[in-house]
């Protein structure tokens, strides 16, 4: 199948899903377990190499956990110097580095694998998400800056900028633009991933949209997630949250629904999994389609905040709740 193909029947789906079509395939249910020692407030997680690294905004500090949940390294206290963080905002693993967003000193830190002190630069703007590629880029959102998309350098140097800025309405293709100017900010808040080849994928943060774009900036396609759940998306932004409780928050001065909450490409599988408001993982292959759905269950599912994904083991941290929590994924 082409691209073009692949983008009209995607675009259809989302139409379909606006529209109240129902799912195509019932989603599966994920139980989730209790994982290792609570460890202070951990809104940011990620997993490599069946290691477990937790980033705690509350106490500025970085655990690093066996793949049984017991700790190995604690790095990090309150500050701005090397191998400190001050309110971090976003952590990545790559196959070399750990990278954060140490958003209360405004600037970039890079630390090995053992969370080791490696090297940091300075960031400038407003950025809202960051994702890292294994050559040491760094990708940031920041749409103040006129595009969706910054690439850093592994020094901190602004290599490009790439991805137009959208509305609402071009984003929920619909003709009422009553919401445009108000959310011109929100509606190009990002959250980011990176794949092996990489790729940047981009989902937004108020409407169930996935942008793919090349190494080169070019964009490969967009996506929306199609079926009941896209609608129910769509509707709580339009009208509010009816039916179940959400997380939301103040940005870019506007009170939001984090529709979006994660993203995470999966370094096994290759597997992109998106993580919704309503506690729902998607799960999509390279090519587009999207070959699962997931209902997450067993502990307060509607603060669920930030996943990370190896294999089939999935984990998940709460907003301003202590403790990690695991499930196994079903074979796709």
């Amino acid at each position: 199948m082409n691209r073009t193909a692949c983008l009209l029947i995607l675009f259809g789906c989302f139409y379909c899903a606006h529209l109240g079509c129902s799912e195509t395939a019932a989603a599966q249910v994920l139980q989730l377990s209790p994982f290792g020692t609570p460890v202070g407030r951990t809104p940011l997680v990620a997993a490599r190499n069946g290691h477990l690294y937790l980033l705690d905004d509350y106490t500025n500090r970085l655990f690093i956990c066996d793949p049984s949940g017991h700790i190995l390294h604690t790095v990090g206290s309150i500050g701005d110097g090397p191998g400190q963080f001050y309110r971090p905002s976003a952590m990545v693993i790559t196959s070399r580095s750990i990278v954060v967003f140490d958003k209360g000193n405004r600037r970039i830190e890079v630390l090995s694998l053992d969370g080791a002190f490696q090297r940091d630069f300075a960031v400038h703007g407003d950025i809202f998400s960051m994702a890292a590629g294994d050559d040491g880029r760094v990708y940031v959102n920041d749409p103040s800056s006129g595009s969706l998309i910054t690439v850093l350098s592994a020094d901190g140097k602004i290599m490009k900028s790439f991805g137009a800025l959208s509305s609402v309405s071009s984003l929920y293709r619909t003709s009422d633009r009553s919401r445009d100017d108000q959310f011109r900010l929100q509606a190009n808040r990002v959250r980011l991933a990176v794949d092996k080849s990489e790729h940047i994928y981009a989902t937004f943060l108020i409407v169930p949209v996935i942008r793919e774009y090349s190494t080169d900036g070019s964009l490969v396609q967009e996506v929306a997630i199609s079926g009941e759940t896209a609608r129910r998306l769509a509707d709580t932004f339009w009208h509010g949250a009816k039916e179940a409780r959400i997380v939301s928050g103040v940005i870019d001065g506007k009170q939001v629904p984090f529709l979006i909450k994660g993203i995470s490409v999966d370094p096994a599988t290759h597997h992109l999994l998106v993580l919704t408001a309503f506690s729902t993982v998607f799960i999509f292959e390279a090519d587009c389609r999207q070959i699962n759905q997931i209902e997450v269950r067993g502990v307060l599912d509607w603060q669920l905040w930030s996943m990370a994904v190896e294999g089939r083991s999935i984990w998940f941290v709460r907003t301003f709740l202590p403790g990690s929590f695991r499930g196994e994924l079903p074979p796709t």
